[in-house]
């Protein structure tokens, strides 16, 4: 796995209209992403492929398309029922999380 150094910032960022959005979107992502690792854990491939997607709508919206190509990675293996390739890119996903974070102002 790709491990991320850098902080990544909505490619939207500067839209007044979306800022309060991605600010919640990216407050609600940890806990978010804490569901997806609860669901994986207890094999329940589709709820986890049901939350990831949506969660990757709402990125691609919001200017995170990393993170909505890495969820479709994600429903991709729950579809495939690969659960090694589900859990790790459940761990990218969790990563590009912890990068989204660190380069949003609103959420430490």
């Amino acid at each position: 796995m790709e491990i991320r150094r850098k902080a990544i910032r909505s490619l939207l960022e500067e839209s007044t209209d979306l800022e309060d959005y991605i600010s919640a979107f990216v407050i609600r992502l940890a806990e978010q992403v804490d569901h997806l690792q609860d669901a994986e854990r207890a094999g329940a491939l589709d709820e986890l492929s049901e939350r990831v997607t949506a969660m990757g709508a709402q990125a691609e919206r919001l200017g995170f398309p990393d993170f909505a190509r890495m969820a479709q990675k994600v429903c991709t293996a729950c579809s495939e029922d690969q659960r090694v390739s589900v859990r790790e890119s459940l761990a990218q996903l969790t990563e590009l999380t912890r990068c989204i974070r660190m380069g949003h102002r609103g959420a430490a």
